[in-house]
């Protein structure tokens, strides 16, 4: 028959769940923070960061940490959290003034594009202008009269060669 369980295997089941719960907060939280990192703002949850989102991305229940053997894990949330509410002011400053760059940058390229755009449609205007007098010009030529040298002729002198 297998033992009963003691005080001490309580206590040591305890401590492994405790443990776990911490390392899995801990994880949590530095993916978060990598997280934030990479796109400047927490991009899940429409951006909201809470305790229970922390727990939710820990695999751990949200009501984990309002056990008192957890607090001291919750309260570690709590503090973790109040930096990065205290981090996220500056940094959504820092965000937003990184897209207002972005769309300046992108607004100026389109006015240059345009003023391209225009400047190719003047000149479009010119060289179909010019194209059709051209044209004009080659319908009046006259072959018959040596006005123009013929392609033929031009053909049997590269012949010959």
């Amino acid at each position: 028959m297998s033992e009963k369980p003691t005080g001490a295997h309580l206590a040591r089941h305890q401590k492994k769940r405790k443990e776990s719960t911490l390392e899995r907060a801990k994880s949590a939280m530095r993916a978060i923070e990598a997280e934030i990192k990479e796109h400047g703002t927490y991009p899940y949850n429409n951006g909201v960061l809470n305790m229970t989102e922390v727990c939710k991305r820990a695999g751990i229940g949200s009501t984990t940490l309002r056990n008192k053997h957890h607090h001291p894990i919750r309260d570690s949330v709590k503090r973790w959290l109040d930096s990065i509410e205290k981090r996220a002011a500056t940094n959504l400053a820092d965000v937003h003034a990184a897209h207002r760059e972005k769309i300046s940058f992108y607004e100026e390229a389109l006015r240059k594009v345009n003023a391209e755009a225009v400047e190719w449609r003047a000149e479009m205007v010119i060289l179909a202008e010019e194209n059709r007098e051209l044209r004009e010009q080659i319908a009046n030529m006259s072959f018959d009269k040596a006005t123009v040298v013929g392609i033929k002729q031009r053909k049997n002198q590269d012949d010959r060669n």
